[in-house]
């Protein structure tokens, strides 16, 4: 059960922001980082927050599964053996492939769990296994999600034609891509330009109709 103080902590949005607001844990009591509901709750709200818990909770599998469920990278501070468990891994790089490079050694194995993580994030092949980065399915996958993946396929793939195939596939989209940005800066470009003329047009006939108006009074 939380305390009302605890609830208000959580409720103040504190947690949310994954790159500093949760470090705000570091200065609530300490008694609350010992506290089983206060981390799951806390954890629910930003899977990076247990990183401040007591140990006991880096090795709760509940505690854990919700954590990396919320935030894969949270994988990095569990205990060795939640690390090495199957499920939280596979959950970890479903929610952010990143989360692989803290899986086990053991895991780090599994040609399930390496599929999985590259599919998230292609440039994930950089840290796999070399029998993965030879592997054509896992390579392909990752070269899918992320065509810059490519340099850290295997150099024996590298001309095979599927891989090459949906590389150069990607390098085309992303020319167009980059071509579709440039035409569509150009034409606000334009379109500001139109818009200061009229404004410009707008203010000489407002002057004008000020002038006509002040010479009738004179």
């Amino acid at each position: 059960m939380l305390t009302q103080e605890q609830q208000k902590f959580l409720a103040d949005d504190t947690l949310h922001d994954n790159t500093k607001n949760w470090k705000n844990l570091h200065w609530v009591r300490k008694q609350w980082l010992t506290n089983r509901d206060f981390a799951l709750a806390s954890v629910q709200k930003n899977g990076m927050a247990i990183k401040y818990f007591d140990e006991t909770f880096r090795d709760d599998p509940e505690i854990a599964l919700i954590a990396v469920k919320q935030d894969g990278r949270a994988l990095h501070y569990l205990s060795d053996r939640l690390r090495d468990d199957k499920t939280i891994g596979k959950t970890a790089v479903q929610e952010n492939g990143i989360a692989f490079v803290y899986l086990s050694d053991q895991l780090q194995n599994d040609e399930e769990l390496v599929s999985i993580a590259v599919n998230n994030n292609g440039k994930v092949l950089a840290n796999v296994k070399p029998q993965f980065k030879a592997n054509k399915d896992i390579a392909y996958l990752a070269v899918k999600n992320d065509m810059e993946a490519f340099q850290f396929v295997a150099p024996e793939l590298q001309n095979d034609p599927d891989i090459m195939k949906e590389f150069n596939r990607q390098k085309v989209a992303q020319e167009n891509q980059k071509q579709y940005r440039s035409l569509d800066t150009k034409m606000g470009y334009k379109q500001d330009s139109l818009r200061s003329i009229k404004d410009k047009i707008i203010a000489i006939k407002q002057q004008k109709d000020d002038d006509v108006v002040t010479f009738k009074k004179d």
